[in-house]
């Protein structure tokens, strides 16, 4: 069990280092066992992208790899069932032995090239389906000591509840689903003082913070907010895609990124010489090049801190010591701004230009759209109008066209004077959609920056002025994200 942080906390908190706590967190394992449960894939097979089976076994790779042992279960889409269950996307040729004229007109260019296959993570422990998952956790759980420590992490899809967050939910197999409240249900399995940790990469992952209440020992790492998608939901494995949460929280864990590269600096950031899963989390934040906001219990635990005295005061406290602040200069050096200036200030005027781009290109998309919109109808007109057995598929006439005519039918579109157009404005589309997203990852970062500074006053304030629970509730929760692997 994590030992408890006296009831009167210091004066200040300058001498609170990431050392101490983790001395605190770590103290007389035993003979403890290390549990680990990783849970991945989607509801579907269609919507099991091939990005969350890789970040399933990198997650894997990572933890199988570190030392000491651990009883590491897998769990993933339909387990062992041969069966289908990961959809993965790659641009097919532009010639009409791959469909493609054909898909572009008729409106399915944007998956042609996709396949479904069988995942190819080898034996597995289990499904996801929520009534076999909840079964199978449960009776694990039920199984661990007070002493052992427990890691779970989560790669697919979420949904929002947007009337009530605890009823945010994971996707499970077979179009099944866990919101907060059942996990909770299923955690409460384990011996209450065992130390639970947990990280969930799916979209509106926030939610699940409420998992780290009092008394529970537990904590853990949201990719995103409660109300926000994340990264890393793709079917290509294009290496640009790979810029989620999942990716760089364990190549900080691992010392290298999932493609054998060294990483942008040390995670280490108490020179240890081991990357505790909070420095894994910090270094996300400065160094994920991606679109989301993570945060840990211990940030979700400030954002809610909301004292009657909050608004009146936050102002006046920078968190110059805080940890947040300094986390917040690397992130600002790292977007081309003066670390050495006045860090808001630019902070707002770069978000403007950001935002500018971001915005003019969103304008250029919708007018390609259009564009698009203006060729592609009166293409397929004319092609159902020749064939409209091309309309009907599933049907013994669309089988007889594609047996019979559908070389015809292609060499007719290539021939179709508004053709090449349609090609270009699909494509230029596609390319305006990297640039969307890169913008909005720019954007991000400046919110990501406001972030940690918002998180740099509230941490200050609630050292001078936060009551001694809510003191005491903070520094458990930084003990349990410390504590190493």
């Amino acid at each position: 069990m994590l030992r408890r942080f006296p009831h009167r906390l210091p004066r200040s908190w300058r001498r609170w280092t990431l050392s101490a706590l983790l001395g605190l967190a770590a103290a007389d394992p035993g003979q403890a066992q290390d549990w680990v449960f990783l849970i991945g894939g989607g509801d579907q097979a269609d919507n099991s992208q091939a990005q969350i089976e890789a970040n399933t076994r990198w997650a894997r790779e990572v933890l199988a790899g570190m030392p000491g042992e651990r009883r590491l279960r897998l769990y993933f889409t339909d387990g062992d069932d041969p069966a289908p269950d990961v959809t993965e996307w790659q641009r097919p040729p532009e010639e009409a032995a791959a469909m493609q004229p054909l898909a572009r007109v008729l409106n399915a260019y944007w998956s042609n090239g996709q396949r479904f296959r069988n995942h190819a993570l080898g034996a597995v422990d289990g499904g996801t389906r929520s009534d076999l998952l909840s079964a199978a956790l449960a009776e694990q759980l039920s199984a661990v000591e007070a002493d052992d420590r427990v890691f779970l992490v989560f790669n697919g899809h979420g949904v929002w509840d947007r009337k009530d967050p605890l009823g945010n939910r994971i996707l499970l197999w077979d179009s099944t689903a866990l919101n907060v409240r059942e996990i909770k249900r299923i955690l409460d399995q384990a011996p209450a003082d065992t130390a639970l940790r947990f990280v969930f990469t799916q979209c509106y992952a926030g939610a699940f913070a409420a998992l780290a209440e009092p008394g529970s020992n537990r904590c853990g790492f949201l990719a995103e907010a409660a109300d926000q998608p994340a990264e890393g939901c793709s079917a290509a494995m294009d290496q640009l895609d790979f810029q989620d949460y999942s990716s760089y929280f364990f190549a900080a864990l691992a010392g290298r990124d999932r493609f054998g590269d060294p990483l942008r600096a040390s995670p280490d950031r108490n020179g240890d010489r081991q990357v505790s899963p909070l420095e894994a989390h910090f270094y996300t934040l400065v160094h994920a090049d991606s679109s989301d906001i993570p945060r840990a219990t211990s940030e979700a635990f400030l954002l809610a801190w909301d004292p009657w005295f909050l608004d009146l005061v936050i102002r006046l406290y920078a968190g110059e010591d805080s940890r947040y602040q300094g986390l917040a200069r690397e992130l600002a050096a790292a977007s081309g701004l003066d670390p050495g200036q006045a860090i808001e200030p630019q902070v707002r005027s770069g978000r403007a230009r950001a935002e500018r781009k971001l915005r003019g290109l969103r304008r250029e998309q919708e007018r390609v759209t259009q564009r698009i919109e203006e060729l592609r109808p009166a293409l397929e007109r004319e092609l159902l109008r020749r064939w409209p057995e091309a309309g009907y598929p599933y049907t013994l006439g669309f089988r007889s066209f594609l047996e019979q005519e559908l070389e015809v039918a292609q060499f007719f579109i290539l021939e179709q004077r508004n053709y090449p157009a349609l090609v270009q404005a699909q494509d230029h589309y596609w390319v305006l959609e990297d640039q969307v997203l890169e913008a909005e990852r720019g954007v991000t970062a400046f919110d990501r920056i406001e972030h940690l500074l918002a998180l740099a006053r509230r941490e200050a304030l609630l050292q001078a002025r936060g009551g001694d629970a809510d003191r005491e509730r903070y520094l458990e929760l930084l003990a349990c994200e410390s504590a190493p692997l």
